[in-house]
């Protein structure tokens, strides 16, 4: 059986993916804050340093995760990790931004409560990257516990191809 995973990481690499995961997740939370900042202070030159902490957020999340997951021997690990990441940043978002009402209604006892897109589009987003590395992870694994060649796999992909154009294009 073919190996699945790389196993060729030292204790630093592994404390510098989870720091990295780690920043990912304090960048979604930076980027709801200013989000939310900007929003109620009417702060509108705001709202781009938001847009780009939130895509670095990402590109952090997205690249990170994956390297972490290619070096994790079990699956079920990958699949804990990522939902961990994804609940992180649906904490950390939701905290940043309850923070930055706070701080904005400071002077009124009331604050207005934490609008669902302020979390759901962080963590939603965090989600559809677990997702793909989850599923990027899970059929590299599923293709390296088969025994053929990659040609092989190439050959049978494209075999089915043709198989399901010539059903699409079928009278029945």
């Amino acid at each position: 059986m073919a190996v699945s995973h790389f196993s060729n990481w030292s204790a630093a690499n592994w404390i510098l993916g989870y720091a990295l995961l780690g920043i990912a997740v304090l960048l979604a939370g930076f980027a709801v804050s200013l989000w939310t900042s900007a929003k109620y202070t009417a702060g509108v030159g705001v709202y781009g340093w938001s847009v780009a902490a939130g895509v670095l957020a990402v590109v952090v999340e997205a690249v990170t995760l994956w390297q972490v997951a290619r070096h994790i021997v079990q699956f079920r690990w990958v699949i804990a990790l990522a939902v961990l990441v994804v609940a992180a940043v649906a904490l950390v978002a939701h905290r940043a931004a309850r923070t930055a009402l706070v701080d904005v209604y400071r002077d009124s006892y009331y604050s207005p409560s934490v609008e669902v897109p302020m979390v759901a589009i962080p963590t939603g987003v965090s989600g559809v990257v677990a997702l793909g590395v989850i599923i990027g992870d899970g059929a590299t694994r599923a293709a390296a516990s088969i025994p053929t060649t990659v040609g092989g796999v190439v050959g049978l992909v494209i075999l089915g191809a043709l198989v399901l154009a010539v059903y699409a294009n079928s009278s029945n």
